[in-house]
């Protein structure tokens, strides 16, 4: 029941919440000159997107099609989501301006084309999936929540890089009262990425029931955490842009009207000295 509520209010809000990011990108690409600084608005979309569909996918195979949650099949399909999920923040990361030395995880991405990244980064997962899933069929007595393994690692990473960002970006805006909210969906990630791996029948020390509401918990709190901190980002720097924008035309205008000045002043002084009796 817990997870059949967690994949309905996920497919529901991140579905529209993706929607209306699209949006608000076609709009923003229709209005800058640049639109390569904007493309971390589409990735961002593209990874609630594939939350959403995931959470879908999920809900339809449970309720039509009467599977496990715990069924190789759809431990197969979270993590390829999961992975997918964390490659669309990995390329939205370096979109986020701040000042200061970037993270590595960042500057790695940066090396590489998005396309390249793409290949790299798709290569990368199918061999370890390969091996993950080979393992998991031939190996005797291995739980199915063990192809989880390949995600953790990669969660925690991603997850370790957006603190970092949100943080620097948070200071450069004076919005340092962020940084709070931003190590929470850290600390909570973590715990939602690191609670697949653990089978729903663990009785210690939390029961069956306790430790399900936790993964309901967590799943649920740090999607919506994290939909909001890239909200507040988006229009923060939509604000700052539109100061900035604000700024460098009031300085164009007063380098203009002192060029004015001058050339008044210039043209003026000649009549001065004619006209001196």
């Amino acid at each position: 029941m817990l997870t059949t509520l967690e994949h309905v209010v996920t497919a529901i809000v991140c579905l529209i919440t993706a929607v209306v990011i699209q949006r608000i990108y076609r709009k923003e690409r229709s209005t800058h000159n640049v639109p390569q600084n904007i493309k971390g608005i589409m990735w961002f979309g593209l990874a609630i997107f594939i939350w959403g569909i995931g959470a879908l996918i999920n809900l339809v195979v449970t309720t039509f099609f009467g599977l496990s949650v715990s069924d190789k099949l759809l431990i197969y399909i979270g993590v390829l989501m999961s992975l997918l999920n964390s490659m669309f923040i990995l390329l939205s990361l370096p979109s986020i301006k701040y000042e200061g030395r970037r993270n590595i995880v960042i500057r790695l991405v940066e090396k590489f084309s998005e396309r390249e990244f793409i290949l790299i980064y798709s290569g990368v997962m199918a061999m370890l999936g390969f091996v993950f899933v080979v393992a998991s069929y031939m190996g005797n007595g291995i739980d199915n929540s063990f192809i989880w393994l390949i995600d953790i690692p990669v969660s925690v990473v991603v997850a370790f890089a957006l603190l970092n960002a949100l943080n620097k970006a948070f200071s450069m805006r004076k919005m340092r009262f962020m940084y709070l909210p931003s190590f929470v969906l850290f600390i909570l990630i973590v715990i939602a990425v690191t609670h697949r791996i653990f089978p729903l029948d663990m009785q210690k020390p939390l029961s069956q029931e306790s430790w399900a509401l936790l993964g309901t918990i967590t799943g649920i709190s740090f999607k919506f955490l994290f939909i909001l901190l890239f909200s507040i980002l988006l229009y923060s720097w939509k604000f700052l842009s539109e100061k900035e924008e604000k700024q460098s035309l009031l300085e164009a205008t007063l380098l203009e009207r002192d060029k004015l000045q001058k050339r008044i002043y210039n043209w003026a002084l000649p009549m001065k000295v004619i006209w001196i009796p």
